[in-house]
C-alpha cells in the first residue's frame, strides 16, 4: 500500500493518531477501563494517565461546526467524563479509551523511526479487535462504529528549512502566498485554517499550519502542519471504517506532497 505513495526520507511527522468512534454502550464503567488495560499488559502499556472524555461527535459536510472536536486534540467536549490514556514505556505509543471512542497514537521519540502506516494501522486494528472481544466476555455487547478520523501532525524547528516567518511560504507556497506585504512592516507570524471535501462526500480534510512555540525550556520556534480526515459510518460496518482510514491515509499523503515546494521536498528527503 505504502509503495504506491509519496515518500520522504526525513519527513517532518512527530505524531499520527487514528481512531474510531462507536455507539456508547449500556453498562460500561469507568472499572471496566482499568480490566481492558490489564488484559493487553500492565507491561505493555506502564504509563497512565486521564483526559477529558472527548464525547459524541458527528461529521456532516453541511454543518462544519461539527469540526470543534478532534481526536489529536485540537478541541475537545466539556463532559464531565474521562478518557483514559496508556502509554508505552518509551512513550511511543499510547491508546486512548472511552465509551464511544478508540484512539492509537504514535507520537515520535529521540532517534526514533517512524513507522509506516501499515504497522500503525495494523497496531490499532489489533487493538480494536482486543477492545471487541472484551466487550463481548464482559456482557457490554458489540460495539458499533460511526465515525473514523485519522491525523497527521508535522512540525518544523526554525533553523536549515526556515529561519524568518516570511521564509514558510518557500516551503508551501501552493497554502501561503510568496511574498507578504511590506507597508505593514516585518511579518511576525502566518498560519491557514482549510477544509476540504472527500471525493463522494465521504468525509472532510482540515489542514492547519502555524506559527508557534513548541512547549519546551527554552521554547523552540516551529511551523505546525496539521492534516485530519474524519467521515461517518452510516452502516456501522467494520468494512467501511477500513475504507475511511485508507482513504485519510491517500489524501493526506498526496496533500502534503502538493502543498510541498521544490525545496520542501528535497529538505524532507522526498521519495518519488
Amino acid at each position: 500500500m505504502d509503495s504506491k505513495l509519496p515518500h520522504f526520507a526525513r519527513e517532518p511527522l512527530v505524531e499520527t493518531a487514528l481512531g474510531v468512534q462507536f455507539r456508547p454502550l449500556d453498562g460500561f464503567r469507568a472499572a471496566h477501563l482499568g480490566a481492558f488495560w490489564a488484559r493487553l499488559g500492565k507491561d505493555q502499556w506502564p504509563k497512565l494517565s486521564e483526559a477529558l472524555a472527548i464525547g459524541q461527535t458527528t461529521e456532516s459536510l453541511v454543518d462544519d461546526a461539527s469540526w470543534a472536536s478532534s481526536l489529536s486534540g485540537l478541541r475537545f467536549s466539556q463532559a464531565p467524563e474521562f478518557r483514559f490514556q496508556a502509554r508505552s514505556a518509551d512513550d511511543q505509543r499510547m491508546f486512548q479509551l472511552e465509551n464511544g471512542w478508540l484512539v492509537y497514537n504514535w507520537r515520535r521519540q529521540p532517534s526514533a523511526t517512524y513507522p509506516r502506516y501499515d504497522q500503525t494501522r495494523a497496531q490499532f486494528d489489533a487493538l480494536f479487535h482486543a477492545l471487541r472481544r472484551f466487550l463481548s466476555d464482559e456482557g457490554l455487547g458489540t460495539p458499533e462504529p460511526n465515525l473514523w478520523e485519522l491525523a497527521y501532525i508535522n512540525q518544523i524547528p526554525r533553523g536549515e528549512a526556515w529561519s524568518q516567518p516570511a521564509d514558510i511560504a518557500s516551503l508551501f507556497p501552493n497554502l501561503l502566498a510568496p511574498r507578504a506585504p511590506t507597508a505593514a512592516g516585518a511579518l511576525q507570524s502566518i498560519g491557514v485554517r482549510s477544509s476540504f471535501a472527500l471525493p463522494e462526500k465521504r468525509g472532510r480534510l482540515r489542514l492547519t499550519l502555524d506559527h508557534a512555540r513548541r512547549n519546551t525550556a527554552p521554547a523552540e520556534e516551529i511551523v505546525q502542519l496539521m492534516l485530519v480526515a474524519r467521515g461517518e459510518i452510516k452502516e456501522g460496518a467494520l468494512e467501511e471504517l477500513n475504507r475511511g482510514l485508507d482513504l485519510a491515509h491517500r489524501t493526506i499523503n498526496s496533500t502534503f506532497l502538493e502543498v510541498c515546494s521544490d525545496k520542501a521536498r528535497r529538505l524532507f528527503g522526498y521519495q518519488p
